[in-house]
């Protein structure tokens, strides 16, 4: 994983998660290795035989996650659906937040 300052532990911590959750996902015969380095322009970095690039920008979180109820104090909806039984549960609870309080959405119908 390249960043453009030195990696700290954050970084690594990432970088460790990022390569777990490949392993599980390739093929046995598949060996992956990943590392946190800095590259700073205006240095190149150049691959190695049998390396690749994969590429995923890394951005900030939102600072909450969005919420339609006009009570703070209901549970939030899920924010970024990962699985499809996720997004199916968040459609299924927008759909019900919007029949229970439909003037809580400043956008109530789809062409809004």
């Amino acid at each position: 994983m390249i960043y453009d300052h030195e990696p700290d532990a954050t970084d690594r911590e990432d970088c460790s998660l990022v390569e777990t959750f490949v392993v599980a996902d390739v093929p046995d015969d598949v060996e992956v290795r990943l590392k946190a380095v800095a590259v700073v322009l205006p240095e190149e970095w150049t691959l190695l035989d049998g390396e690749e690039w994969v590429y995923l920008r890394k951005e900030p979180a939102p600072p909450q996650p969005w919420h339609p109820h006009p009570n703070p104090a209901a549970t939030p909806l899920l924010d970024s659906p990962r699985t499809r039984d996720e997004l199916a549960s968040f459609i299924d609870e927008l759909a019900s937040t919007s029949a229970v309080s439909p003037g809580a959405w400043e956008n109530a119908t789809l062409p809004d």
